[in-house]
């Protein structure tokens, strides 16, 4: 008995990781059509526990554009909706490319399957499909203390501008978004 509670224990500790990892609908594409202003369309979260789901679009009011340059920098644009101002702030960006197939033809065409860059100290990565990014984790209840949060975010390409023009042009002038400085 106390072998078949270890075992059932482990195994739920293994979906738990595993579907606390995260899930992609990948389906790559070339460079230049991944290119481009993607606005943010989907961004929700999901309480694990009480299976309540926020849609932060609706409730924050958020206006948020990412700029995939095809470069290793792009851009995050967004509307502050306390003070109306639109900032923009520079980012890394990395791109994961297809694994080589066996066919040779399909090996030409390298294939982007994931975009990635940091933001806040951690790695925001969306998998790449036609004319979208996204990333979903679905939230999880085996008991009122085994659950964990879902959430899941989606943007749309909009424009092929891969500079700022298209987000200034929806948001008006945009400013650098500097990183408050401690107090001596």
């Amino acid at each position: 008995m106390k072998r078949m509670k270890l075992l059932i224990s482990m195994l739920l500790m293994v979906l738990l990781m595993v579907a606390s990892a995260g899930c992609y609908v990948v389906q790559g594409q070339r460079m230049s059509k991944v290119k481009g202003t993607y606005e943010l369309t989907s961004y929700y979260r999901t309480n694990g526990k009480t299976n309540e789901t926020t849609n932060y679009l609706e409730t924050q009011g958020y206006q948020v554009y990412l700029v995939v340059t095809g470069s290793s920098a792009g851009y995050l644009v967004y509307k502050d909706k306390d003070d109306g101002v639109s900032y923009y702030k520079t980012l890394s960006l990395t791109y994961a490319y297809k694994e080589e197939s066996s066919n040779k033809l399909e090996n030409l065409i390298e294939k982007v399957e994931y975009v990635s860059f940091q933001y806040a100290g951690e790695e925001q990565k969306f998998g790449v499909t036609s004319e979208h990014l996204n990333y979903s984790r679905p939230a999880i209840k085996l008991s009122d203390k085994v659950y964990s949060d879902g959430y899941g975010i989606g943007w749309t390409r909009v424009d092929k501008a891969t500079d700022l023009s298209f987000a200034e042009e929806k948001l008006g002038t945009l400013t650098a978004y500097t990183e408050p400085q401690p107090e001596v």
